[in-house]
C-alpha cells in the first residue's frame, strides 16, 4: 500500500504534537495529566534529535504553552465539552495539509483516553504517518475474496486516509471530552 499519509520519512526533523485539554478548570487533574503527557511527549522527541511543533486543543493548553514560551503553530478552543465533527475536520485537514507539506514528519497527540467514569488515562499515541498495520489488518490464516475496485485504490486511498485521519482526532475529541465531564463530576463531587 503506497500513500504520502503511510509513508515513514527518512530524516524525519519535526514532530507534531497535538494536545487535547478542556476549555474550564474543575476537573481535578485531567488537564495536569494530560500536559504532563504533552511535556515526556516534547522531551522524547527533542531526546530523538526531532524538533516539536505543538498543536492545541482547549484554553487550559493554550495558556500552559503560552505561559511557558512555547510557541504554537495552530490552536483550537471553545468546544472541549461538546465537540463537533466539523470541528474535528479543520484540525484533521491542517494537520494532513502541514503534513503534505512537510511542516512537520511525524504527528502525536496527547490526550485522555476514556475508560469508564472511574478510569481515564491520560495517553499518547501516533497519528500520522499512519501504521501500515491499521490500514492492512492482521488476519492470520483468512482466506480473503478477490475484490475489484472501482474507481482505482489510489483514488480510494486519496478519500479514505485523510477520513481515517480526522476520524482518528474527532473520536481522541470525544474521549477527552467523556474524560472531561466525568473528571469534571468526580472533582465537584
Amino acid at each position: 500500500v503506497q500513500h504520502p499519509l503511510l509513508e515513514d520519512r527518512e530524516s524525519p526533523s519535526k514532530a507534531g504534537i497535538l494536545v487535547m485539554t478542556s476549555d474550564r478548570g474543575l476537573a481535578g487533574a485531567y488537564n495536569a495529566n494530560v500536559l504532563k503527557i504533552a511535556e515526556g511527549l516534547f522531551r522524547d522527541l527533542r531526546g530523538r534529535g526531532l524538533e516539536p511543533v505543538m498543536y492545541a486543543v482547549g484554553k487550559k493548553g493554550i495558556g500552559y504553552f503560552r505561559f511557558r514560551g512555547v510557541s504554537m503553530r495552530k490552536s483550537w478552543q471553545g468546544f472541549s465539552e461538546v465537540p463537533p465533527y466539523e470541528e474535528a475536520q479543520r484540525i484533521g485537514r491542517t494537520l494532513i495539509k502541514d503534513f503534505a507539506d512537510e511542516e512537520i514528519d511525524e504527528l502525536h497527540a496527547a490526550y485522555t483516553d476514556f475508560r469508564s467514569a472511574f478510569t481515564l488515562r491520560a495517553t499518547a499515541k501516533r497519528f500520522l504517518p499512519i501504521a501500515p498495520e491499521e490500514v492492512t489488518g492482521t488476519g492470520l490464516g483468512i482466506v480473503h475474496p478477490e475484490y475489484l475496485f472501482e474507481p482505482e485504490p489510489d483514488e480510494i486511498l486519496d478519500h479514505l486516509l485523510p477520513q481515517y485521519v480526522v476520524t482518528k482526532v474527532y473520536a481522541a475529541l470525544l474521549e477527552s471530552a467523556a474524560s472531561e465531564n466525568a473528571a469534571r463530576r468526580r472533582a465537584m463531587k
